[in-house]
């Protein structure tokens, strides 16, 4: 079971599968409560009466915090420090070998013993010596290490794991560069995978895509002013959408429960 949610937790939709599991979750607990409600003719009492409407409205209100909860929280599948830049840069073609490897990632790193990770591959898969990997005392985003020895031309992989110290989570993640050699259709078709992994464009994509919007920028300067309506950027620091429906549905269902007993304390003193 612990392989099967580390597998899951792994998974590049593990976001999206936490999720329908948060809201499968919500619809089997509201299921169970109403069927312990429920009683045969025969074992109920003389006194017994079927549950008010109001509990039927509460639990339906818990049920929906819990489903609008799930789909709007912040996934801890999402939560790492993400590759962001490099020296080498990603699929960069060197004439001269590099001596030293550097990573930026999103997110400060927490030093701890092995966590922090950097190998240099060669085209066989071996293994190329390098210093230990430091964290940058200036810039805890900031991850190297040195090359011990000059590297012949080739194609190279540079693999990295990190430890997050705003998150607590682990990431790992691979990237190409080239040195005294061109890259053959081949090799340009995986690092193009590798891309997509890291969730980054390939190198000459963002100058494409550049292109493609200063022409429909052109294209609409032509229609003339066109006013659209103010988007709010999210803020990744603050308080998700998530907590705050979450907390004023929990707040509702409160006041619906306190306004259904207060009735009932009410009529319970008519004669």
């Amino acid at each position: 079971m612990a392989g099967a949610e580390g597998a899951e937790a792994g998974h590049p939709d593990a976001g999206r599968m936490g999720k329908t599991k948060t809201i499968r979750k919500a619809l089997t607990t509201v299921a169970m409560m109403r069927t312990s409600t429920k009683r045969r003719p025969d074992q109920a009492g003389a006194g017994s009466r079927p549950a008010p409407a109001s509990a039927w409205l509460l639990l339906g209100i818990a049920a929906m915090a819990v489903v609008i909860g799930g789909l709007l929280w912040p996934s801890r599948a999402e939560a790492h420090a993400r590759y962001v830049r490099s020296e080498p840069a990603f699929a960069a073609e060197l004439v001269k070998a590099p001596d030293r490897i550097d990573l930026w990632f999103s997110q400060q790193l927490f030093r701890r013993q092995g966590a922090n990770t950097i190998r240099l591959l060669d085209s066989t898969g071996t293994e190329r010596p390098l210093s230990e990997a430091l964290i940058d005392s200036a810039d805890r985003q900031h991850l190297f290490a040195r090359i011990v020895e000059p590297l012949p031309p080739g194609r190279y992989i540079v693999e990295w794991t990190n430890l997050s110290a705003e998150d607590g989570d682990t990431d790992s993640g691979r990237y190409p560069f080239y040195v005294a050699y061109l890259p053959t259709a081949v090799d340009t078709a995986n690092d193009r995978a590798l891309a997509e992994d890291l969730l980054i464009p390939y190198p000459g994509d963002e100058s494409d895509q550049g292109q493609i919007e200063a022409v429909e920028g052109t294209e609409a300067d032509a229609l003339g002013p066109v006013t659209l309506p103010l988007a709010v950027e999210p803020d990744e620091g603050g308080i998700g959408a998530g907590p705050i429906v979450l907390a004023i549905v929990s707040a509702l269902a409160v006041a619906g429960l306190l306004g259904s007993r207060l009735v009932k304390a009410r009529r319970d003193r008519r004669p």
